[in-house]
């Protein structure tokens, strides 16, 4: 998955009308000044927050792991021409992988 501008865009603007646009709304009184600061803190670390678990899903760092019979599964279901990635190393057939699962097993 890579970096989309779509949802980057919406969110952002979300959350910079909470920080932004609704601080103008809070209600006239003492605590004014506080509800404003909350208010801009919120948006802010709000949109941290949502930013760094989006920004996570981009490039994991670790991988899904598969017990032997998913491997098993993938190798006769899928084509040999396609290439896996696998503890950084590109194997290409994905069989030759399985082979060395499966010896490094026994």
């Amino acid at each position: 998955m890579g970096a989309s501008f779509v949802p980057i865009t919406v969110f952002t603007l979300l959350w910079g009308i909470v920080g932004i646009v609704c601080p103008f709304f809070a209600p006239k009184g003492p605590n004014r000044g506080i509800i404003q600061v909350v208010l801009m803190l919120t948006a802010a670390t709000c949109w941290l927050f949502w930013l760094c678990a989006y920004m996570a899903q981009m490039n994991p760092l670790i991988g899904p792991r598969l017990n032997n019979e998913t491997l098993i599964w993938m190798s006769r279901t899928w084509r040999d021409g396609m290439t896996i990635r696998h503890d950084w190393k590109e194997i290409r057939p994905f069989k030759i992988f399985i082979t060395v699962v499966i010896h490094s097993l026994s």
